[in-house]
């Protein structure tokens, strides 16, 4: 995979096999082997849910749009982003004994 495409991660929901004779994991990754040949490229991680008929893909943007393309592809849903819920300080300064203390009174 080229290093200059950051890896990038989705949910696909994918259509039941037809007849569903084959199982859906070995239907999502003939999904997945068509999308290889295509780019050129293998995804970095793979999960399959066949309970909720969705894989999550971890890939270039490339394999990802590829495999968004495809007709089994019902949807692709990006995930929730991690959010630091830590609120950094903008300013940070050194405060003297005497502002300390006038907080310290404000604030009760």
């Amino acid at each position: 995979m080229p290093g200059s495409q950051r890896v990038q991660k989705r949910h696909f929901v994918i259509s039941e096999p037809k007849g569903a004779k084959s199982p859906f994991d070995s239907h999502a990754r003939t999904i997945l082997d068509r999308v290889s040949k295509e780019t050129g490229e293998t995804p970095v991680a793979v999960q399959s849910r066949p309970n909720l008929g969705t894989v999550s893909v971890e890939a270039s943007p490339t394999y990802l749009s590829t495999l968004e393309k495809q007709p089994e592809v019902v949807k692709s849903i990006m995930p929730a982003v991690d959010q630091d819920i830590l609120i950094r300080p903008v300013k940070v300064r050194k405060a003297t004994l005497k502002e300390a203390a006038r907080f310290k009174r404000k604030r009760g």
